[in-house]
């Protein structure tokens, strides 16, 4: 049992510098994709919309999500990454419930697919419970890792600020926009016609939805 314990330790640690690296790939996938759906629709620098013209990858942004996260290989401590990480999830999560928040008191008679349940009156107890979580959470990291996450969410704010161009065309051939709206969905070709007439046509828009 003895002498197999240095190979059933080395077995673990190869495990787990495995599923580190899996984690690592699909962060970079999911950066890189959320640097082109931003880049689309306009909040971040148009190349990182550009794709291969073979398999339509979004190869700028995930050479961007890439140097993006060797920036961050100076700090030289697994530790002080996680934490990075952690506390930059938890602002993520902060903004989400903050937003929820605000949307339930600015826009309470919008119809919405879905409302989040258990609320008392305008305000959502669920997202009150997690901004409370999370401000508990964001008490437990050390002054390097609040500095860096401060500095990374000002850099991303800035670039966000930027009012950048959509119409840029990529490396697959299309041109323009690709006939996409500001969200990245497809256009359409002209407006439909007014519908209606009287009382019922006054309600419809341009768009022949009910205003």
């Amino acid at each position: 049992m003895a002498a197999a314990a240095p190979r059933l330790a080395g077995g673990l640690g190869g495990i787990a510098l495995f599923a580190t690296a899996n984690t690592a790939l699909i962060s970079n996938v999911a950066a890189s994709r959320l640097l082109f759906g931003m880049a689309r629709g306009g909040d971040a620098p148009p190349p990182l919309q550009r794709t291969l013209a073979g398999r339509q990858t979004p190869a700028v942004a995930i050479v961007a999500g890439g140097g993006g996260a060797l920036l961050l290989l100076p700090l030289g401590s697994v530790a002080v990454i996680g934490s990075v990480a952690s506390l930059l999830a938890l602002a993520a999560f902060a903004t989400v419930d903050a937003a929820l928040v605000r949307l339930r008191f600015t826009q309470a008679a919008t119809v919405r697919p879905f409302r989040v349940p258990w609320a008392v009156g305008r305000v959502p107890v669920l997202a009150v419970v997690g901004l409370l979580v999370v401000a508990v959470l964001t008490t437990r990291f050390s002054l390097e890792v609040y500095g860096i996450v401060a500095v990374a969410l000002v850099i991303a704010g800035v670039v966000q600020a930027i009012p950048w161009s959509s119409g840029s065309s990529g490396s697959s051939g299309r041109t323009g926009d690709g006939g996409r709206d500001r969200g990245g969905l497809p256009r359409a070709v002209s407006r439909p016609a007014r519908r209606g007439s009287g009382a019922v046509g006054a309600r419809l828009g341009d768009d022949g939805e009910i205003g």
